[in-house]
């Protein structure tokens, strides 16, 4: 799926249509707005749905491609990001400079923190989104019989 694909995704039917289900048009929304900022809670958010739903919405039988569109949309909202911090640490800060209280002029430094977090955000790994296998049901068996006391020492006479 290359980034012009990103909203041609085929979304999940669902059973039976709610006011306030996850419709294709909402779940389009979303992805486009995940692609933006990159953090499924605000994206979620500005469809007006909980993130919760948007993880169950993806770990659903039938929804792969609303899960692969996820996958790419945070790739690029995590590009955006990176991007728009290193234009931030290129542009130098502009900080006043007082004297006696008054501001007589104005001196433009690099911004120490952003530089540092331009320096993780180069090593930082996007989050991978990890679909959820369903859960492995456990069949209880029967309880283990307690092992047999040891056998009393016998002493031996010589």
């Amino acid at each position: 799926m290359r980034d012009d694909d990103l909203l041609l995704f085929k979304p999940h039917a669902p059973k039976r249509r709610r006011a306030n289900g996850w419709t294709p048009e909402v779940q389009r929304a979303f992805i486009g707005s995940l692609a933006r900022c990159g953090v499924v809670t605000a994206a979620a958010r500005s469809v007006g749905r909980t993130a919760h739903s948007a993880y169950g919405l993806r770990d659903k039988p039938g929804a792969e491609g609303f899960a692969d569109a996820w996958e790419l949309a945070i790739q690029i909202g995590w590009d955006a990001a990176r991007g728009a911090l290193f234009s931030a640490v290129l542009d130098p800060e502009r900080v006043p400079v007082f004297h006696r209280g008054c501001i007589v002029g104005w001196q433009e430094r690099p911004n120490q923190r952003l530089m540092i977090a331009a320096l993780r955000a180069i090593t930082a790994v996007p989050p991978v989104s990890k679909r959820r296998e369903p859960p492995i049901r456990f069949v209880r068996a029967e309880p283990v019989p307690p092992p047999e006391p040891p056998a009393e020492p016998r002493i031996r006479c010589l």
